[in-house]
């Protein structure tokens, strides 16, 4: 660098660029990829990219390196400037944790969901989605786990995926000993469920961050800084020879201005207690690894009992909550009960690690599993009796259950829990009895365990399963082909009721009856006639009644139409764009052409929730008599207000005609959402 000039080269291409500073910029000294100048007593920083752009931000004096760490500037005209060398994982997706999420779904919170969605897809687990991040808040089934849980966007919506999962009963801080009241304990399940390895390590350090990038391993990282109080990122590499690490950033660089922002692939962050011109790490509180080679133990399980082979004393690790006085007294043939295994834990050896209480102490501590040995339960709970209640029943009741029998041979009581067969289950109480509903029809095995009072986990084995057959409520309902037809005509009903029926009672209004599920019938004489569906099934009964429904003329009209279904908010807020779904029927005895100047229309020409010229939905193709047709319109309310919305059908040169769809709609002002940072700290 030689007066205001910079020239910087490309090591590969040999292309060199020339930059000028500016006559008040005195460049002073090259400090690893940074060039520090001063400009009018403030000292100023060039950041060298990889693809050798320049970003100058104004750094305090106070946060200059010792100058024996700098070097001295060349005299030559242009330099060679070689960029530090890095290691980094390739192919690890970037997603953006707003940007690239379904666009109902508020991402500002969804910072551990995305890194962990980018941790994931960097093995290609999952099948890809548009948009990329569409795992992060919908709904979908992996390994016969289904991500139904849901927790709320800041938005207040509702959203599923890895945000609902991850997320779920958290106070969005915590540190070691809060368990799965901390948003890692449900990402390392996360992972797991996705035949992952995984742990949640508090006790990070550098080198562990280098061994798990060299071993291609990516993995999320949870920090706070000056910018955030808390944030997830997925660590994808590291520079060499200086403690900066490189991550897929869910929420963009911190290094550009205006975060959050969509440049966050490989993004450099200084590690706390370094300073090479990168925003810094501050404070790095966990890693959650995510390695692609899991495997367990599956000798033991929950609730099984153990005895030590060996004097165990100098195997025994502490776990978060761990009683330190377990290690006093811990002997040969010491009992004990298997709490959980190794992969529920926060730490992770070569060894298979279980947790253990240990009978006589009632305390709790980690043992390998080659110092342990299976042993039998002190006591034993005998089996419930099968359920007892009613056989069936409808959705959404709910219905009593009882049991008993069970004894503890410790002479303890005993609690009961039942198994909905729904993947819910109810509470474990000291009550023979308890009750449920289920959302959905079919039949459901329910079964009862029990345990015992003074040790927990000494459980029986299932009892017998009594089935429950649940049904849905017939909801009757049926459509026509035709609702205008002549003298003798044929008419097809269809039904097109909801829930479980096996029974059909058909009224036509002049006398005729049918007891088939979609009948036809004959109209003899001219009128307008009443028609009915009665239903009956397993759970209940119920009917449909349309006055005069059916028309029987001499001639049928020429344009005639039936309003079948629509589809529009109650409720709509200002300036946003809603979408009106009508299905008419043509009723007339001419077909409805395409290019023969027929529309649905707003009645009058105008209509206060659509823009100047959206007052008509031509057709999509001709339609015949008795065939349907969907039309769709754009509606983009612009003021506050209760408005009346009505549409029909039109034909220029001929007349309005058919069925008036008629609505009122609630026009309220929009909620402004705010666009800050949401973060995982309170």
């Amino acid at each position: 660098i030689v007066g205001t000039n910079l020239g910087v080269g490309d090591i590969e291409t040999k292309e060199r660029k020339s930059f000028f500073l500016g006559d008040k910029h005195l460049p002073s000294v090259i400090y690893r990829n940074n060039i520090l100048y001063h400009s009018r007593g403030s000292l100023f920083n060039l950041k060298m990219e990889n693809d050798m752009s320049l970003s100058p931000r104004q750094i305090p004096l106070e946060e200059v390196p010792e100058t024996d760490h700098l070097k001295n500037i060349s005299p030559r005209n242009d330099i060679l400037y070689e960029p530090r060398s890095a290691t980094s994982l390739s192919g690890v997706p970037q997603i953006h944790q707003v940007y690239d999420t379904p666009a109902d779904f508020n991402g500002h919170a969804a910072c551990g969901a995305t890194s962990a969605l980018i941790a994931l897809q960097y093995y290609d687990i999952l099948p890809s989605r548009d948009p990329a991040g569409w795992y992060v808040s919908e709904q979908y089934t992996y390994n016969n786990v289904t991500y139904d849980q849901w927790t709320n966007d800041p938005n207040g919506n509702r959203s599923y995926g890895g945000y609902g999962y991850i997320a779920q009963d958290t106070e969005w801080y915590g540190t070691p000993d809060r368990g799965d009241e901390h948003t890692s304990y449900w990402m390392r399940e996360y992972f797991v469920n996705h035949d992952l390895e995984s742990a949640v390590d508090w006790s990070t350090s550098w080198n562990t961050l280098t061994s798990e990038i060299n071993n291609e391993y990516p993995f999320v990282l949870l920090f706070s800084n000056r910018l955030t109080g808390g944030h997830y990122i997925t660590t994808v590499g590291y520079v060499e020879d200086q403690y900066t690490a490189l991550f897929n950033d869910p929420y963009g660089d911190q290094n550009t201005p205006n975060w959050p922002s969509n440049d966050g692939k490989e993004v450099a962050y200084d590690w706390p207690g370094y300073n090479y011109g990168n925003e810094n790490l501050d404070n790095v509180h966990l890693f959650v690894y995510a390695r692609d080679t899991y495997s367990s133990s599956e000798e033991y399980s929950s609730g099984d009992w153990v005895k030590t082979t060996a004097d165990p004393t100098l195997n025994l690790r502490a776990g978060p909550g761990t009683d330190y006085d377990i290690l006093d007294g811990l002997s040969y043939q010491t009992l004990a009960v298997i709490i959980e295994h190794e992969d529920n834990g926060i730490y992770r050896t070569n060894n298979h690690w279980w947790k253990v209480r240990v009978e006589e102490s009632n305390k709790e501590g980690w043992l390998a599993e080659y110092f342990l040995e299976t042993a039998d339960s002190p006591c034993r709970v005998s089996t419930p009796y099968q359920p007892d209640g009613t056989s069936s029943g409808n959705i959404n009741q709910t219905l009593s259950f009882s049991t008993g029998g069970a004894e503890c041979e410790c002479g303890a009581g005993v609690e009961y829990r039942f198994d909905w067969d729904d993947g819910t289950y109810s509470g474990w109480s000291t009550s023979a009895s308890a009750g449920t509903s289920w959302s959905s029809g079919g039949v459901y095995e329910i079964r009862v365990r029990a345990r015992c009072l003074e040790d927990n986990s000494v459980e029986s084995d299932w009892s017998a399963v009594k089935e429950v057959a649940i049904y849905t409520p017939p909801q009757a309902d049926f459509e026509v082909d035709r609702m205008v037809v002549e003298p003798g005509s044929t008419v097809q009903f269809t039904d097109i009721s909801s829930g479980d029926i096996d029974e059909y009672a058909w009224e036509f209004g002049d006398g005729g009856t049918s007891s088939s599920a979609s009948p036809s019938h004959h109209f003899e004489e001219t009128g307008s006639y009443t028609v009915s569906l009665q239903v009956h099934g397993p759970g209940g009964s119920d009917s449909m009644t349309r006055q005069d429904y059916m028309h029987v003329v001499e001639s049928i009209p020429q344009y005639s139409a039936h309003v079948v279904s629509y589809d529009i908010p109650s409720v709509m807020k200002v300036n946003q764009t809603y979408e009106l779904k009508v299905t008419l029927r043509n009723m007339g005895s001419e077909t409805w052409e395409k290019d023969d100047n027929i529309y649905l229309g707003a009645v009058g020409d105008q209509d206060d929730l659509t823009g100047p010229g959206n007052y008509r939905a031509g057709l999509e193709k001709e339609v015949f008599p008795g065939d349907k047709h969907v039309f769709y319109v754009q509606l983009n309310p612009e003021e506050p207000g209760l408005f009346l919305t009505e549409w029909r059908m039109l034909k220029e040169g001929y007349s309005w005609f058919g069925e008036t769809l008629s609505e009122e709609v609630q026009v309220d002002e929009k909620t402004a959402i705010d666009s800050s940072c949401w973060h995982l700290f309170k």
